[in-house]
């Protein structure tokens, strides 16, 4: 039996002619289907590639262009900044290069006159306004300033004229001054370029003195016409008058004219502050001094209009600095 069924399916079955028209239909049409896929696909990789090149195309060129104008760009700003140095020998290279490094726009530092309680008017043309703030002592004028800036490490200030001298400042007690007098002052150590001036408020006629009263210590080291120092946002320094110039004062002399006439030492000086910093770069700015009795006007702001006399208008001693351009 078994051996009947196994003849019976492997007997040739002979197919209806209908049955083979559709199977040669539906092969023809799969075939078909699979062209159309292929055409389709062909032209979206032809539609990509002609989008890829009209638009990579321009892309690339404008990239191009850019590079281009950067390169010329920084051509030109490297010429502008180095010009001629293929024409200096080599030992004035590195001085050309310090020189250009010196102007760096990234860095700058500001003047600061220290005024106390005094209002001094703004200026918008880069000068300064140095004024005496009632401290001066000897040579110590009391006309002082400090250097303000970010990332300093140096500073270096002169005059061509007169000297200078650099002061910190210590708030204290009347208490802690007596005991530190006691004990001897700074003054006391027979350094003769050191100084201290003792400020304390004054006391209207008629007020009762407190018991303890607070003070204000300027500790003064005389310096001569050159300063480098390491940067010291604290520190200050001030104009001083040499003992030669100071000498000239008796017990006849007019204090007031005296002083203005000391003063005068620094009319027409110039002086020179360079700050380097952090990064080895430096910045240097002058100014052009000139010493006068600077008017007070009617609200008590000093100006830098230049006291002429009479009883009207008050005025304060001071210097003023004109940047140099």
């Amino acid at each position: 039996m078994k051996n009947k069924e196994e003849n019976i399916f492997l007997k040739d079955i002979e197919m209806p002619g209908i049955v083979d028209e559709k199977i040669a239909e539906t092969l023809l049409k799969i075939k078909m289907e699979e062209k159309d896929i292929m055409r389709k696909k062909e032209n979206a990789d032809a539609i990509k590639n002609s989008i890829i090149r009209k638009f990579v195309k321009p892309m690339i060129a404008v990239a191009a262009c850019l590079i281009l104008v950067a390169a010329v760009s920084t051509g030109r700003n490297i010429r502008s900044r180095t010009q001629d140095i293929s024409m200096v020998p080599d030992s004035d290279e590195s001085s050309l290069q310090k020189d250009i490094q010196s102007k760096s726009p990234f860095w700058d530092f500001s003047i600061t006159a220290y005024a106390k309680e005094l209002d001094v008017a703004r200026t918008d043309d880069g000068s300064i306004t140095f004024v005496d703030a009632g401290i001066g002592s000897d040579g110590y004028t009391g006309i002082m300033f400090n250097i303000q800036g970010d990332e300093i490490s140096d500073v270096e200030i002169s005059v061509d004229k007169g000297e200078l001298y650099s002061a910190s400042i210590e708030d204290t007690t009347e208490d802690a001054l007596n005991e530190w007098a006691a004990q001897g002052m700074p003054d006391m150590d027979g350094n003769p370029d050191t100084y201290t001036i003792v400020e304390t408020p004054a006391i209207e006629e008629g007020e009762d003195a407190p018991d303890i009263r607070s003070a204000r210590l300027y500790h003064c080291t005389k310096r001569s016409a050159l300063i480098r120092d390491k940067y010291d946002r604290e520190k200050y320094y001030g104009f001083y008058i040499p003992e030669q110039a100071v000498s000239i004062i008796n017990d006849e002399t007019d204090l007031a004219e005296a002083y203005h006439d000391m003063l005068n030492i620094f009319d027409g000086a110039v002086m020179t502050v360079k700050v380097s910093y952090s990064d080895g770069s430096s910045l240097k700015k002058e100014y052009e001094l000139s010493a006068a009795k600077l008017t007070q006007d009617e609200n008590g702001t000093i100006t830098q209009e230049e006291w002429t006399g009479g009883d009207e208008g008050a005025f304060v001693y001071g210097i003023i600095g004109i940047e140099q351009k």
